[in-house]
């Protein structure tokens, strides 16, 4: 057993521990399996699991900011059964980046957008079905807000190219990516 480093009057005991860290300057609270003193409350965990609280940090900033998780990413790229490789083609980016991101790297909006247009499947479904890869969001109420407000009636599908235009119905549209390109248009 480890001797607690605090006290140093007890064996560390395996348990749920609450640790905090910080990811870009921001404080962040995780929970997860690690050792704490039954006499002092001393929270650690061993070495081995350090790049599991990492990820878990890294995936509390990416909820904060609305990027996908690492859980979100991979469970995408599974329920496409296509290993990293194929699944690093199919979003149009490299292996290692799909790697990193499932491994607890933050992604950049880019690559999480990439994934997103990729793997929405309202979205694959509509794209594939007006014949575009690219599909982008905008709402009718004239101020191209990426919410559902009271005031939005309906939601138009616009595709990167010539005017095609179809509309869907607003518990559809927000299931949809939203793109900063288009709004309002």
């Amino acid at each position: 057993m480890n001797k607690c480093i605090q006290c140093g009057q007890a064996d560390l005991v395996p348990k749920i521990v609450q640790l905090d860290g910080q990811v870009r300057g921001e404080h962040y609270t995780v929970e997860m399996l690690g050792l704490e003193c039954p006499r002092c409350g001393y929270q650690t965990i061993e070495g081995p699991t350090m790049p599991e609280y990492r990820r878990l940090l890294a995936d509390s900033y990416r909820a904060t900011y609305g990027l996908l998780t690492s859980e979100d990413i991979r469970a995408r790229r599974k329920r496409l059964r296509m290993n990293q490789r194929e699944f690093a083609k199919y979003v149009n980016v490299g292996e290692a980046t799909i790697k990193r991101a499932e491994m607890g790297k933050i992604q950049d909006r880019h690559t999480d957008e990439a994934i997103r247009r990729r793997t929405d499947l309202v979205l694959s479904a509509t794209a594939s079905r007006i014949g575009r890869t690219e599909a982008i969001v905008t709402s009718t109420n004239g101020f191209g807000a990426p919410f559902l407000g009271p005031d939005v009636t309906h939601w138009t599908l616009g595709c990167a190219g010539p005017a095609l235009r179809h509309n869907i119905a607003p518990y559809l549209a927000s299931q949809f990516v939203a793109s900063t390109r288009g709004w309002g248009k």
